[in-house]
């Protein structure tokens, strides 16, 4: 399977692991216990340089709290700052997400984070998280619908179809996937090493996400000697 794996990981030792155990992607964060926030530049630069040996491509996480994902004027310029920063310092892409206070996507904060970054490197990626699965979907629409609103700015949206698992999720997730543009689907929502062949072959997706390396083990990555 010609699948993407992109692992989650919030400290060294996850990260090599992620990559000896053949991850083509890091989303590269802190503190996991709350879901993922920006990680430091230290561990970023350490990272990029192992990474970059073997390539494999490092996305930060841009959150700068714990919680929702309504954020305050003062905390989009932080995010914002901390997004090009990492672009400054050679992200292959960032993450991000927002919504407002009415559960919307916030699309001017993700404009306003796509310029920014790509004034620094027209080629950096991005990807839209989980906030996606807390967005409204109003009566007689999709998610398919939510997520086409990103297309100017986002490469990929990372979503389990506003449910617990990707396969509990499938058929939203499908209703994306059947767009056949961006932003392209990154599966995620409890996939494991146990599952994720049923996963894609169910949801027709191309990228996976998940926590678990051995996921890359499942799907034939061939391992390295990092």
């Amino acid at each position: 399977m010609n699948v993407t794996v992109e692992i989650c990981t919030d400290n060294w030792e996850d990260t090599i692991e992620a990559i000896r155990l053949g991850a083509d992607r890091i989303e590269l964060c802190s503190d996991l216990a709350n879901d993922g926030l920006t990680p430091s530049e230290e561990i970023f630069e350490r990272v990029m340089h192992t990474a970059n040996k073997w390539n494999v491509t490092i996305f930060p996480m841009i959150r700068c709290r714990a919680g929702n994902f309504v954020y305050s004027e003062t905390e989009k310029s932080t995010m914002i700052t901390q997004a090009n920063r990492f672009a400054q310092l050679g992200a292959h892409g960032i993450v991000i997400g927002a919504l407002t206070p009415e559960s919307h996507l916030d699309l001017q904060f993700v404009r306003d984070i796509y310029n920014a970054v790509h004034s620094i490197n027209p080629k950096i990626q991005i990807t839209f998280h989980k906030a996606i699965d807390y967005a409204v979907v109003p009566s007689g629409k999709s998610l398919g619908d939510i997520v086409a609103q990103l297309e100017p700015f986002c490469d990929r949206v990372l979503t389990s179809g506003q449910c617990t698992t990707a396969l509990e999720g499938a058929e939203a997730i499908k209703s994306i996937v059947s767009r056949n543009r961006r932003p392209f689907v990154l599966a995620a929502g409890k996939i494991r090493q146990e599952n994720v062949r049923q996963v894609v072959e169910a949801l027709n997706v191309t990228e996976v996400h998940s926590r678990s390396p051995l996921v890359a083990v499942a799907l034939g990555k061939p391992p390295r000697s990092v």
